[in-house]
């Protein structure tokens, strides 16, 4: 796409450490935050939301993933997508079963959600290995937080 505008402008950089690259982060589950929803399209014209999670504790807390949410027709060549996104609109409390789900993006930030990050290897979209989420968990189900619960109950 064609930017509308040039970006130029001024922003103090005195006292700012420079980075590199950020640390690849394990595949495991973590507690998200969504903080960022960008609502668009595919390439088939069919609702995609990107969202950015950011893990909330652990030594991992701060670093972050993108994720897209697609929300294809019944006649979309992408359907199969579709319980990936029932399920993740049920992980986040969101209204998810029915034949008239209704959605609005809007609502899912600041929301929590359990997700496994996997890692995809480099390809034609990207030179290094990076994180992606591989799935979403119910709180309810075998969480990091349940898991946690249980292992410290001493009987």
């Amino acid at each position: 796409k064609e930017r509308k505008e040039k970006m130029k402008g001024t922003v103090n950089m005195s006292g700012i450490q420079e980075q590199g690259e950020y640390p690849l982060v394990p595949e495991a589950e973590y507690l998200f935050e969504i903080v960022e929803v960008v609502d668009g399209y595919s390439k088939n014209n069919d609702p995609m939301i990107a969202i950015k999670l950011v893990i909330k504790d652990g030594v991992y807390a701060g670093n972050w993933v993108w994720d897209n949410i697609l929300i294809p027709s019944l006649d979309s060549s992408a359907v199969k997508i579709l319980g990936r996104t029932k399920h993740f609109l049920h992980c986040i409390g969101e209204d998810y079963d029915g034949e008239e789900v209704t959605y609005d993006s809007d609502n899912w930030k600041y929301k929590e959600v359990y997700a496994e990050v996997g890692h995809e290897l480099p390809n034609s979209y990207h030179k290094k290995t990076k994180p992606v989420i591989s799935q979403y968990n119910l709180k309810d189900e075998d969480s990091v937080s349940k898991k946690k619960t249980d292992d410290e109950v001493p009987f």
